[in-house]
């Protein structure tokens, strides 16, 4: 039985339905009957009424306390929802994120109090002169602004160093011994931001929420913050916790050096400079002398490569070796405090000896690999001072190591070729280095101090010598562990005492410029300096 389109009756408001059981599809009404039925008015959707209101899509009538639409009708008011906040664009670093390696060379911060962003700018300003901006793509100072921009423990502890900074930039530092520097006006605010940091990083810690190399960040500026204060001891414990990290990521990973990201080699490379600081300054307090630490970089840098793709690999592999090379010097050091005047006559010397030719072979197949790597080639011209710092670290290893087992210091009188090379790649990074010259140069990073400081312990030739203590005032205030005044004095000291004689000599130049810096170095304290001496 079918149903005709006249027994069917179709509402008007019913545009086209196909009917059940129909054959036939009812009419579409006429313009006539559509003329009755209006669209709705088109009007900017609302946000705000009460939470009913907006179940029921009904226009809430906004009263206050209670909606009327809704008390009225017997219906239960559940209130207001609470405004909505608007959420200021962040860039959130998850901890499974790496930092990005597009790093700027100075970040902006808009927030903070008065004293935070002065404490940014001054840090700003005198990291310029941080000597590791010239041999990494990505100085580590860059890497602790960019972390600092996210993690507000990151940011505690560089409100500290740049509050400590401007201590040095007032002088303040100067007219207190060794770490009174915290008890003047200045940076008083660096222990109130300190402890922030510090308690900061245990609540994070804890929480497993800041990524490593953020960790690693806040570390790096303890130890400058420390070493700022002159408190080695509690630096080479930051340091050390430092260095377990980088092992324990090492360890984890399979990847080698050429995989590594930017970030990551710029915090390798800075730890590494630090390892060998540590181990070259032998503060007693420090375990770096009581217990080897294990070397993180070790484990990606052997053996050598056929050629260095970068400066900065070439960098990192020989500041592991020179790491290793520091350690076996301390490890001979400690055999001959143990077996004294017989050590000579062991068998384990003769090993010694053997492993200290194996070092010196190692040092020349590095040098054959930088000559003979082509990428570095060509970029000499542009990177002369990274080649510069790698020719004066190498050259000082070798003289370590060629003289270690010498009877007498006169051994030295046959590298004065070498001390004047020495010399002359100093001076030159001493005038290619510093940026601005109007502040106090406090470099994380060794630069020029170590080299020149051991040309004046060393060199027997009174014109090198001279030159190199000349250089040595002209330093940077400081450079990681070493300070220039203390260096300059423990010089003048060694000379004094060696050339006291040449006096009044004809021909001589007269030593009493010394005077002054010799009644420093008597009153010298806490200075432990590895000299490698021939019978150390």
């Amino acid at each position: 039985m079918s149903c005709s389109a006249d027994a069917v009756s179709t509402p008007s408001w019913l545009p086209l339905v196909r009917l059940k059981n129909c054959s036939i599809i009812a009419k579409i009404p006429s313009s006539s009957s559509t003329a009755e039925y209006r669209s709705r008015a088109a009007k900017p959707k609302v946000r705000t009424g009460c939470v009913v209101c907006k179940i029921r899509r009904v226009k809430c009538d906004e009263r206050q306390p209670e909606c009327l639409r809704c008390t009225s009708t017997g219906r239960k008011y559940e209130g207001y929802a609470p405004p909505r906040q608007k959420r200021a664009p962040t860039n959130v670093v998850t901890p499974t994120t790496a930092l990005d390696t597009s790093i700027p060379a100075i970040v902006q911060f808009n927030t903070g109090t008065t004293g935070e962003k002065r404490a940014l700018h001054v840090f700003c300003l005198v990291s310029r002169n941080d000597f590791s901006h010239h041999f990494e793509p990505a100085s580590w100072t860059q890497l602790v602004l960019q972390s600092a921009h996210t993690y507000p423990t990151v940011r505690r502890a560089l409100n500290a160093v740049g509050a400590l900074y401007e201590a040095y930039l007032r002088d303040e530092h100067k007219t207190h011994r060794s770490q009174g520097v915290l008890d003047t006006p200045t940076s008083q605010h660096t222990l109130v931001e300190y402890t922030k940091a510090v308690s900061y990083l245990s609540q994070d810690l804890q929480a497993r929420r800041l990524p490593k190399q953020a960790v690693l960040s806040c570390c790096l500026l303890f130890i400058w913050l420390e070493f700022l204060r002159n408190d080695f001891a509690t630096a080479l414990r930051h340091l050390r916790s430092g260095l377990s990290i980088l092992l324990d990521m090492q360890k984890s990973s399979s990847s080698g050096l050429a995989s590594l990201d930017t970030a990551y080699r710029a915090i390798l490379s800075i730890c590494a400079r630090l390892q060998i600081q540590a181990t070259v300054h032998g503060c007693p307090s420090s375990d770096f002398n009581s217990s080897t630490p294990e070397c993180p970089f070790q484990l990606i840098t052997n053996p050598v490569p056929a050629f260095f793709s970068s400066a900065m690999e070439a960098c990192l592999y020989l500041d592991a070796k020179i790491i290793s090379i520091l350690q076996f010097i301390r490890r001979k050091q400690s055999f001959e405090r143990e077996y004294g005047t017989d050590a000579s006559c062991t068998f384990e010397w003769v090993e010694l000896i053997v492993m200290r030719d194996t070092y010196l072979s190692d040092l020349g197949r590095w040098k054959a690999t930088l000559e003979h790597s082509p990428s570095l080639a060509t970029g000499r011209s542009t990177e002369e001072p990274t080649f510069a710092r790698l020719e004066i670290d190498h050259l000082m290893a070798v003289i370590f190591l060629e003289n270690l087992f010498s009877e007498t210091e006169m051994s030295y009188d046959e590298h004065n070729a070498d001390f004047i090379r020495l010399l002359s790649l100093s001076e030159y990074l001493l005038n290619n280095l510093v940026i601005d010259l109007s502040i106090p140069v406090l470099s994380l990073d060794s630069g020029v101090i170590p080299s020149l400081f051991y040309i004046t312990l060393k060199c027997r030739e009174p014109k090198t010598r001279r030159r190199a203590l000349q250089l040595l005032r002209a330093a940077p205030d400081r450079e990681g562990m070493w300070h220039r005044d203390t260096m300059c004095a423990a010089s003048a000291w060694k000379v004094g005492m060696e050339e006291a004689w040449q006096v009044g000599q004809p021909g001589e130049e007269a030593l009493a410029d010394l005077t002054s810096e010799y009644e420093l170095a008597s009153q010298i304290e806490g200075c432990w300096i590895l000299l490698v001496p021939a019978a150390a």
